[in-house]
């Protein structure tokens, strides 16, 4: 494996254009003093496999995958986690002595900002959503030992499918919940995750929950890219601990900086970046 002192690593997505991560890992490069690169790359889902192939050949470090590649990266690649195996989902791919190891730090990021408020073992969790995200997040909180997972989705397929998943490769304690009106969340519900894309384009959105069944000890944790959702917004007038988009981003971001360069990267730069990139 090349030092980690040098090398390049790239971004491969589509359309590259809004793309914060470049200016975020820039910044915590720089904090580090690294000769290490970060490239934008915009590859059409048709060029993927061209593309991984071609900065292998070129001695790149890492590659970054985000949509619309993050499904198809997890099968290109041979070499492979457990966990990538059983989601289909990949963001990462870390150059081995033989090849590309892809994995996926997505889940890992709400992982950790939730486990920067309480300890995840034992939590009982209501997951809204099931696609590319949801998956990732649904294995991670699995895999921390949270004692009971609720999937609540529209899409009665997906939401049957990422909880079967959830009781065959993890043995845990999985549930699906057709989402078809306000969700009341249940009484002995510890954390309530959005990994749906309801807010993505619009932050005062309203998640259909119904807030009255939020207890103060709940955590309410949302994915989308803005540090104050309606949801969020929401569950903070009901008392409830939250975690937002931007520390979750952060988090997996500098998850997957850890595996390209061996080194913790500094959370409070990279969010920083991030906010003057998002002009918050």
């Amino acid at each position: 494996m090349q030092d980690s002192s040098q090398g390049v690593i790239a971004l491969l997505t589509h359309p590259v254009a809004g793309n914060p991560a470049q200016f975020v890992i820039e910044r915590a490069l720089a904090a580090w003093g690294l000769d290490t690169r970060y490239l934008s790359l915009e590859v059409s889902p048709d060029g993927l496999a061209a593309a991984i192939a071609g900065a292998w050949a070129m001695g790149f470090r890492g590659l970054h995958v985000d949509d619309p590649h993050r499904e198809a990266a997890a099968s290109l690649v041979p070499t492979t986690t457990d966990f990538v195996a059983r989601t289909q989902v990949a963001n990462c791919l870390v150059r081995d002595t033989e090849g590309w190891r892809v994995t996926n730090t997505l889940g890992a990021g709400v992982a950790a900002a939730l486990t920067n408020i309480a300890p995840l073992a034992g939590k009982r969790v209501v997951l809204l959503g099931a696609g590319k995200l949801a998956r990732s997040v649904a294995a991670e909180l699995a895999t921390a030992g949270i004692a009971r997972l609720l999937i609540v989705n529209r899409t009665q397929e997906r939401g049957e499918a990422l909880s079967a998943l959830m009781r065959d490769a993890y043995h845990i304690d999985c549930t699906y919940d057709r989402w078809e009106q306000p969700l009341a969340v249940p009484d002995d519900c510890d954390v309530v995750v959005n990994a749906t894309s309801i807010a993505s384009n619009d932050p005062h959105a309203r998640i259909p929950l119904r807030l009255e069944t939020l207890r103060r000890e709940t955590i309410v944790v949302d994915a989308t890219m803005h540090p104050a959702t309606q949801l969020l917004r929401d569950a903070r007038a009901q008392g409830c601990l939250t975690a937002d988009g931007l520390s979750i981003y952060v988090r997996h971001v500098a998850a997957a900086l850890e595996l390209w360069t061996g080194q913790k990267p500094d959370l409070a730069i990279m969010r920083e970046a991030l906010e003057e990139f998002l002009e918050l």
